[in-house]
């Protein structure tokens, strides 16, 4: 009786050990398959250290497709958010709506007001000089999100 018992502890532990290393091995999966760090996303404590930035974030409404939602200095309120114009190195689109869309900080260069007959209306145009992602970065998938890094964005995020 007493083998029996050491028996089912052994398995027990060795059950236990084997599960862990498999949770261990997921977390870390989805990282190898996506690749390395290409942008590293930037916490909103840091906004303020980018001078000419401005926050958007991809909008799926009619309109320019992206939606100024603050800037250097912080979040506009919800009233104040409008479409703007972006050119050059845009930001990518990782999530399909809902509660994947990510929130971009861009330093920018103004290029003015512009008439935009695709949009039916006038809106500021900026040249997008870099990007980075507002931490967290979203992304939607199949796997449960904890398992992927929210601290920077991959090569596979930036096709």
């Amino acid at each position: 009786m007493k083998k029996i018992m050491k028996c089912e502890k052994k398995r027990m532990l060795l059950t236990i050990i084997v599960a862990f290393v498999i949770f261990i091995i997921m977390g870390f999966l989805p990282s190898i398959i996506l690749g390395l760090p290409i942008k590293y996303a930037i916490k909103k404590e840091d906004i303020i250290k980018y001078e000419n930035s401005i926050l958007i974030k991809q909008t799926w409404t009619t309109g320019t497709g992206w939606e100024k939602i603050g800037d250097q200095f912080g979040f506009l309120q919800n009233t104040e958010k409008y479409d703007v114009i972006l050119t050059a190195d845009i930001p990518p689109s990782i999530g399909i709506g809902g509660n994947h869309v990510n929130t971009f900080l861009c330093i920018v260069e103004y290029l003015g007001i512009e008439y935009e007959p695709n949009y039916g209306g006038e809106f500021e145009k900026y040249l997008v000089i870099e990007w980075y992602p507002l931490y967290p970065v979203l992304r939607d998938t199949i796997l449960p999100s904890w398992l992927y890094p929210k601290g920077y964005m991959t090569k596979t995020d930036i096709k």
